[in-house]
């Protein structure tokens, strides 16, 4: 939390409407409780590797450098790495990795071929 916290308002604030939002839609889903704080954590520290962006990039309101989003989509992967340290469960890191990849797996990022196996 403390590393998310110290990202900036825009990141931090956003984070905890995704976990509102994720316990809303898991309890309609009826998920089981274990389920629904996997779904939770996940949505509130999905965004955990922008810590390693810089602020003017972040906040940047002109369009970004090509090099620019290179560093915007390697945050997935960034706090992918960064938690594995941690003992949380792996449903949590998954969804930190791969919250830009689109649902039917054809798009988005980071490439799943980084990781040696499909993002679905």
């Amino acid at each position: 939390m403390a590393a998310l916290a110290k990202v900036d308002d825009d990141t931090f604030v956003p984070c905890l409407r995704a976990q509102k939002l994720a316990r809303g839609i898991g309890k309609f889903l009826a998920l089981t409780s274990r389920e629904l704080d996997c779904l939770c954590l996940g949505a509130l520290l999905h965004d955990i590797g922008k810590q390693d962006i810089p602020c003017e990039v972040l906040n940047k309101e002109d369009p970004l450098l090509p090099a620019e989003w290179d560093l915007i989509e390697q945050h997935p992967r960034r706090g992918w790495e960064y938690i594995q340290a941690t003992e949380l469960n792996d449903v949590v890191k998954e969804i930190i990795l791969k919250h830009h990849i689109w649902f039917n797996g054809k798009g988005g990022y980071p490439c799943a071929e980084t990781y040696g196996k499909p993002c679905f």
